[in-house]
């Protein structure tokens, strides 16, 4: 767990529970195999999204990044995509994120608590 840091190992409000493989890089890179660097989010027991951290000369660059097989995981249709960069106030460096939901963005952006199951 690395994101949302203000809430380690919690659930997220407006967003939902990060999980990552912390043995495999954190970024994406375009000839990442497999679910290196893929983020998992969850709420109430569910997938609700995947998250892309990507590096900014690359993102700048207009790189690619192939298809993801996410070792066999079922990926629902995305429903919105969330562009964010993490970085010190007034700097252009940073990380950006690329955080991909199936779910509707009204659905997660209110909520400030674990929601019910979905």
């Amino acid at each position: 767990m690395y994101a949302c840091e203000a809430y380690p190992n919690a659930f997220c409000p407006g967003m939902g529970r990060h999980r990552a493989d912390l043995t495999k890089p954190l970024g994406r890179l375009a000839t990442s195999p497999g679910d290196d660097g893929v983020t998992y989010g969850e709420a109430a027991g569910n997938l609700i999204f995947i998250e892309y951290i990507v590096g900014q000369p690359e993102l700048a660059a207009g790189a690619s990044w192939p298809a993801m097989p996410l070792d066999g995981v079922p990926i629902p249709p995305i429903d919105n995509v969330h562009v964010l960069h993490y970085g010190s106030p007034g700097t252009t460096t940073g990380r950006p994120t690329v955080h991909m939901y199936f779910i509707p963005e009204n659905t997660y952006l209110g909520w400030t608590t674990e929601p019910p199951q979905l």
